[in-house]
């Protein structure tokens, strides 16, 4: 059994935040939209100077979620997320340390880094799926989006692999999750955003 997770677009699972001085050292815009692109999408991997080495949150210190998002639709997690992707996915999803902070100048009490979801698998069954196709692509079907409000996904079981967190291609902004990571972040009470059952066949 799989899972399809699902971004909260409130707090604690997304967090106000900004990062000090990446746009300056990254001044084209369009090159900034293309990078957040990448935050949301994962199409590719990050290289190091991409990366912002700080993140600012507003407001005071606060305990924050294992999970969150932020600036540009950036995923950063916390150790214990991080420690249980690299058991059960060895070196696959791109993680990066970054400096979390708050206004009031206190730093995050936990390492955080940023999540970089980049693999792609093509299990889901369009026809048994509540899924639309993106305007401009309804004959292509090239671009597609899911239903969260429906939540009525079907995967074809031969096209996973053994990846436990991945991104549907043609699915923007898709993570998918397999019930061993699930299971894995529920034994250890790690929080990481909503998330609902997809079927297999």
């Amino acid at each position: 059994m799989a899972y399809v997770v699902e971004i909260p677009l409130i707090e604690p699972h997304s967090q106000i935040g900004d990062f000090p001085g990446w746009e300056e050292r990254i001044s084209d815009l369009d090159y900034l939209a293309e990078i957040a692109g990448v935050f949301k999408d994962g199409n590719r991997q990050l290289r190091q100077d991409e990366i912002a080495e700080i993140l600012l949150l507003e407001g005071e210190a606060r305990p924050l979620p294992c999970a969150f998002t932020s600036s540009d639709g950036v995923i950063i997690i916390q150790q214990p997320i991080r420690d249980v992707l690299e058991a059960l996915d060895p070196g696959v999803h791109q993680i990066v340390p970054i400096d979390v902070w708050f206004e009031d100048g206190t730093k995050a009490k936990h390492p955080c880094f940023v999540l970089n979801i980049h693999v792609h698998q093509s299990s889901i069954i369009d026809e048994k799926s509540d899924v639309r196709p993106h305007v401009g692509y309804k004959e292509t079907r090239d671009i597609m989006f899911i239903s969260h409000a429906r939540k009525n996904i079907t995967l074809d079981r031969a096209k996973l692999s053994s990846i436990n967190l991945w991104r549907e291609r043609r699915y923007p902004e898709s993570i998918l999750m397999s019930d061993t990571l699930n299971a894995e972040l529920a034994s250890k009470k790690l929080d990481f955003f909503e998330m609902w059952k997809a079927k297999e066949e």
